[in-house]
């Protein structure tokens, strides 16, 4: 077989080379070589700078080569911020994916705006980058679906693969928006669904996302249709079930490798103490991730188990998000008064005191930290404490958060949730489920996972790390993280 020397365009919305987290992390994590040697082909990430300008004019453009990625960036202006990134994008696209209706709000020319900017994109690859018809292009998520569509019109007819890391919404969840005058069921047919027939093939992060896209198609298949890997022609539309992954001996290498880190250090110090139970609940402040569901629970635990309440101590790593964005500003405050409810409770019962409250808040902190204090849940368990990773989203991708967890240390007890596309890849071998939804959960719900995940005596743990390392297995055999790209490369394949 030749060398197939085709250079390779993937497009995404934020490329940053220096990602700790999200797409670009994944995508960088993928392709980079350290520096170490040149890529057997020429990778190109192209989109926003996470820069804006005032206007066009203004608008600049950015080349960065690290890690064998070439690294292409431009600018948006504030009315394209404003109407396509806070308006369309994610006041609209992100929280309807994520079935949030509630959290939805349609923003006068934002589809037209999200059209401009994806046209900014694929400029900048034609006359920045040089594309040309012998390229690959990848492009990648909710925000770009119109990119192939525009690339197709400016006369590149190359083959063109989309994959969709967030959830798909249902026909169903479309019309209960039009319902609410969110919008019409032809503009998401005409914004997202005729975008999507550009592309030779469509990626979904779980097979219910698969099954979700062929009810707009008017041949609705069940989900159990969909079986990994395989691309099936439904309609015209080469589609598969295609799930993510991280690079796992990279991450357990990362929390060996930091195990002696500064916060690392500070975090076991904390958390290595007889019957406590650190939580850790990572990820950014977003309404989809369930951090008002779990302080719900938390709160109703220390109201009908005190005496487990007291034990458990949570640290969310993470912080606010998409700040000028109406909604979440508004979860922001919630959250925040949330938090201060909760640990004003915990000190009325005299369990902890305004310097050491039960819940801590720490900004994002660096990849490497983060794989340390995963890492850290051996150490704590032998000194008689439990470690528990919470990631309880409402609705997620495959939510990577829960993968490396597991990837770090058997000894973390992993809690994810039903909605999240994790549970196909890992199955409920490791993962207390509990069933978070839009609704609050019930208490009894919340009682059950605090007596089975964050309270286990010595045999229930050990059974926990053999069910992890069959997680462990799943991962790195049946699903590992490698398979996304190739599967996505493989319609690609030279002859």
């Amino acid at each position: 077989m030749k060398q197939d020397k085709r250079r390779i365009f993937i497009f995404a919305n934020r490329t940053d080379p220096d990602s700790v987290g999200g797409l670009t992390s994944l995508i960088n994590d993928h392709f980079k070589n350290d520096g170490k040697t040149e890529p057997d082909q020429e990778v190109i990430l192209v989109g926003w700078s996470g820069k804006r300008v005032q206007t066009e004019e203004e608008r600049t453009t950015g080349r960065l080569k690290k890690d064998g990625i070439t690294y292409l960036t431009v600018d948006m202006t504030e009315d394209e911020y404003d109407k396509a990134y806070c308006g369309f994008q994610n006041r609209y696209l992100w929280p309807v994916s994520h079935k949030m209706i509630g959290n939805a709000a349609y923003v006068e020319g934002g589809i037209e705006a999200n059209e401009k900017i994806n046209g900014v994109y694929a400029d900048l690859a034609i006359k920045q980058g040089e594309l040309n018809q012998d390229d690959i292009i990848l492009v990648q998520d909710y925000q770009l679906y119109p990119l192939g569509k525009i690339l197709e019109d400016k006369g590149f007819d190359n083959k063109k693969a989309f994959y969709l890391h967030t959830p798909m919404p249902s026909k169903r969840t479309i019309v209960r928006a039009e319902a609410r005058g969110l919008n019409t069921n032809d503009d998401f047919q005409k914004t997202v669904v005729k975008n999507m027939s550009a592309y030779d093939y469509i990626g979904f992060q779980r097979p219910r996302d698969a099954a979700k896209f062929t009810s707009h198609l008017d041949r609705p298949l069940d989900k159990n249709f969909f079986q990994p890997y395989q691309i099936h022609n439904v309609e015209g539309h080469n589609i598969s079930f295609n799930p993510v992954g991280i690079n796992v001996e990279r991450f357990q290498e990362m929390a060996i490798v930091n195990k002696d880190h500064e916060l690392v250090r500070r975090h076991v110090a904390q958390s290595a103490k007889p019957d406590q139970t650190t939580v850790i609940f990572a990820g950014r402040y977003d309404y989809s991730k369930g951090h008002i569901n779990y302080l719900n629970g938390l709160e109703a635990l220390l109201h009908m188990a005190p005496e487990e309440a007291r034990k458990i101590r949570t640290v969310f790593i993470g912080g606010p998000t998409r700040g000028d964005i109406p909604e979440y500003a508004e979860y922001n405050s919630y959250l925040q008064a949330k938090i201060a409810s909760v640990n004003f409770a915990f000190q009325q019962a005299g369990f902890t005191t305004p310097d050491e409250p039960a819940i801590t808040q720490t900004k994002n902190i660096p990849r490497d930290a983060l794989a340390g204090m995963m890492g850290a849940a051996e150490e704590i368990t032998k000194a008689g404490g439990r470690q528990v990773a919470m990631f309880p989203s409402i609705m997620d991708g495959q939510n990577l958060c829960v993968h490396e967890a597991i990837a770090a240390s058997p000894y973390n007890i992993v809690v994810s949730s039903v909605g999240s596309g994790c549970v196909d890849v890992i199955g409920e071998a490791n993962l207390g489920v509990v069933l978070y939804n839009n609704n609050e959960p019930e208490p009894a719900a919340v009682m059950e996972m605090a007596s089975r995940l964050m309270l286990l005596n010595a045999t229930d743990m050990q059974l926990n790390v053999e069910k992890s390392k069959a997680a462990l297995y799943n991962m790195t055999q049946l699903y590992p993280g490698s398979n996304w790209m190739k599967y996505m490369l493989d319609p690609f394949k030279l002859n």
